[in-house]
């Protein structure tokens, strides 16, 4: 959305004289045009020059362009209006997240794929397989330890270690796949505390294996369904 250099200039009146000072700390998410308004509005109220910050090299534009899902909408077309000065197009930033992709010599398992990571997203198929095979391996290994108990006192002490540790890996294991499922729905993962009150088991277990989560990226990382290339998005509308 294009804005007038008039228009730009009363938004700038609107902002402490922080803000304006600050905008200057980061000024690749600010454009070209915002950054001459607000140190012609410095200037007016008798401020000090701004020593601006060094503009990032292209690099560094490319990288948070890769993310530039996980930017608020000001900083998203701000770095978008960066990127059309400097004549950085899509093409160029899907190049750039292919050829970092390709520098990595060890696979790493996603974080949507592991079971120990509380980072990422996961569907709500995934979200119910793992809390079938925890249902079915946690009384599995109760069994286990229960026969092992009576095979004397030393297979006791170790079956009550088997227990204590298997009771805490699948804790660990039904926290994070929960925390994904709330970042798949763009909550945060605070709300698996909801499984700590007798109103919220129910209402946490409907939300996370019936909700459908947000579709494409959000804060939390990629949708797990298939998020679209960035190549195949229509560019973001750049601002003055």
């Amino acid at each position: 959305m294009k804005i007038t250099p008039t228009e730009l200039a009363e938004r700038m009146a609107e902002k402490t004289d922080q803000q304006l000072r600050d905008m200057f700390v980061r000024p690749a998410n600010w454009s070209s045009q915002a950054l001459d308004a607000a140190r012609a509005e410095l200037q007016k109220r008798n401020i000090p020059p701004v020593e601006t910050a060094s503009q990032p090299a292209n690099d560094e534009l490319l990288r948070r362009a890769s993310r530039m899902y996980s930017l608020d909408e000001e900083a998203r077309l701000a770095l978008t209006a960066e990127l059309e000065r400097r004549s950085i197009g899509p093409d160029e930033i899907q190049s750039y997240i292919d050829s970092e992709a390709a520098k990595t010599t060890i696979k790493e398992i996603p974080a949507e794929t592991s079971i120990w990571s509380f980072e990422g997203r996961i569907g709500r198929s995934t979200f119910w397989i793992r809390l079938l095979l925890l249902s079915l391996g946690g009384p599995a290994v109760v069994i286990f330890c229960g026969t092992l108990q009576q095979a004397g006192e030393g297979a006791a002490v170790f079956s009550l270690l088997i227990l204590l540790v298997g009771t805490f890996l699948a804790c660990w294991i039904g926290l994070a796949m929960s925390v994904k499922r709330w970042h798949d729905m763009n909550r945060s993962g605070w709300h698996v505390l909801l499984a700590f009150t007798i109103v919220g088991i129910p209402f946490g277990l409907i939300m996370q294996g019936c909700v459908k989560g947000t579709a494409g990226p959000n804060q939390y990382g990629s949708d797990p369904l298939g998020a679209p290339s960035m190549s195949n998005s229509p560019p973001p509308t750049a601002i003055a």
